[in-house]
């Protein structure tokens, strides 16, 4: 089986600029352990319920620290 592995800062760069708002969530587990995934699915399912004009985006624990400066590039006041 090959690994199948997605750069998130190549993602982020790639994102549709438009005037949705954007909830990103950190380290989602890429980890069989199946109470962290759950945890992850509850979060998941609670922002996209309780807020469905934001666009959720994922970042794997794994690409954090990547992430975080690409992400903060893309933020804005509001």
């Amino acid at each position: 089986m090959a690994n199948f592995y997605v750069n998130t800062t190549e993602v982020v760069h790639k994102l549709p600029n438009n005037d949705r708002p954007k909830f990103y969530m950190f380290g989602v587990p890429s980890y069989t352990n199946m109470g962290d995934q759950a945890v992850s699915l509850a979060e998941r399912k609670y922002i996209e319920n309780e807020f469905p004009e934001y666009q959720y985006i994922e970042i794997i624990e794994e690409d954090d620290d990547y992430a975080i400066p690409i992400v903060q590039e893309h933020l804005q006041p509001s």
